[in-house]
């Protein structure tokens, strides 16, 4: 058995509650539960991972996340901002200053 070092750590009164409910849940002892926590979060977030920084951003909804828009939206942002400024509020906006030149 490999030998264990003992840790100390404050925990709120709502994290200790749902600690004890875990434990009297699953008849697991608080070292095991918090052992497996620890190895969970390591696992999820903190090993390397083989995805690119795109298919991370894809899968966390970071980008793709709206359907419907325009294809152009990132390039002409501006104009329809502007349109939609004007409609909504009635304000003139001139339209070739939001332009590239």
């Amino acid at each position: 058995m490999l030998k264990s070092k003992k840790i100390n750590a404050r925990v709120s009164p709502e994290v200790d509650h749902k600690l004890r409910e875990i434990v009297r849940a699953t008849g697991s002892t608080m070292s095991d539960i918090i052992m497996r926590s620890i190895e969970l979060y390591y696992r999820q977030g903190m090993s390397p991972s083989n995805e690119t920084p795109y298919e991370i951003a894809k899968r966390t909804g970071i980008i793709g996340h709206l359907s419907g828009g325009p294809r152009d939206l990132s390039s002409r942002y501006k104009e329809y901002l502007g349109t939609g400024l004007s409609s909504k509020y009635g304000l003139a906006v001139d339209r070739a200053s939001s332009r590239k030149k």
